[in-house]
């Protein structure tokens, strides 16, 4: 939609899904999930992205470190996936953590001790690349929930991008989970989406339009 403001809130049947690989060291018969993943995207004038990402964790038994792998290839290119590290979200402890590349993308592990206790971890990161700046449009692409996790109840992702976009802002979500809903501000300086019921190594993708001119800096793509 070109002009006009989209409805404040869309609801939407989802379509395919997206990943993050968030593994834990276990033994024996442990297991865990996630109550909650919340996701903020903060889109830049040059194309790149910083993330905040608070993942919540139910553990049943006693795990000591988990580890997030980000593809740094999708549809429409590479990225560069670069870590700051990885929080107590409740202490603001930082973390031990440690980063490491592969061909399949950037992995951070973190460590802690938990056990059949409720734990949040905040992961900060960089996106370089993340938006694609064409003529008519700009798009950020994205899997915020990679293939393979465990269970996630609620995905709650908050994109912000670097000024308002009221020409064009429009946001799809591709899942194999149940409905979501799409809300956007009044002053569309952001957009937020709700999906829950992601089940294990289902994936929730983002597709985000926006004008092009509020990417500036962004590399353009013919």
């Amino acid at each position: 939609r070109r002009a006009g403001r989209p409805p404040a809130i869309v609801r939407i049947f989802l379509l395919v899904s997206i990943g993050l690989a968030a593994g834990c060291g276990a033994a024996g018969a442990k297991s865990y999930s996630h109550p909650l993943i919340e996701q903020t995207y903060r889109l830049l004038p040059d194309g790149s992205a910083e993330v905040e990402e608070i993942r919540t964790f139910r553990f049943d038994g006693a795990f000591s470190w988990a580890f997030l792998l980000r593809k740094t290839r999708g549809a429409y290119g590479s990225y560069r996936v670069e870590y700051e590290g990885v929080w107590d979200a409740d202490t603001n402890e930082k973390l031990r953590c440690e980063m490491s590349s592969s061909g399949a993308g950037e992995t951070v592990t973190w460590h802690y001790r938990a056990e059949n206790t409720t734990r949040r971890f905040l992961i900060r990161y960089r996106i370089e690349g993340a938006v694609q700046r064409y003529r008519d449009v700009a798009q950020f692409y994205w899997k915020a929930i990679e293939d393979e996790h465990a269970p996630v109840d609620l995905v709650a992702i908050t994109i912000l991008p670097p000024e308002p976009s009221p020409d064009l802002f429009k946001v799809f979500v591709h899942s194999a989970a149940r409905p979501g809903e799409i809300e956007f501000s009044e002053d569309l300086r952001r957009a937020s989406v709700r999906q829950s019921g992601v089940s294990k190594d289902r994936f929730v993708e983002l597709r985000v339009l926006l004008d092009p001119d509020i990417f500036p800096a962004a590399r353009f793509e013919s």
